[in-house]
């Protein structure tokens, strides 16, 4: 059966590139805002964290794209080491 979509799924990313500047960062937003859905909200939280706001998303494709944003920085040209998280938000079974 499909995995139930939650209200809202959150994937977190910490890049590891501090004393790298800001143009390494654009780069790292724009590898990130390439895989994303137009639906989905990706904003810098941190000098070198960002969010992803998933709406109406499954915890499972959340994580198979925490998965592929993770792969896509670290093979990417800059070549970075970064660490994902998920975290779901709202009821599955609540009927909405």
């Amino acid at each position: 059966s499909r995995p139930r979509a939650r209200d809202l799924c959150e994937v977190g990313l910490a890049v590891e590139c501090r004393q790298r500047g800001a143009l390494l960062l654009r780069e790292v937003a724009d590898t990130l805002r390439a895989r994303v859905r137009a639906t989905d909200l990706l904003v810098r939280v941190a000098a070198d964290e960002f969010g992803l706001l998933v709406p109406r998303g499954s915890v499972d494709e959340a994580l198979v794209l925490a998965h592929d944003l993770h792969k896509a920085v670290a093979t990417s040209a800059i070549g970075l080491t970064c660490s994902v998280g998920v975290a779901a938000f709202g009821d599955p079974d609540d009927g909405a």
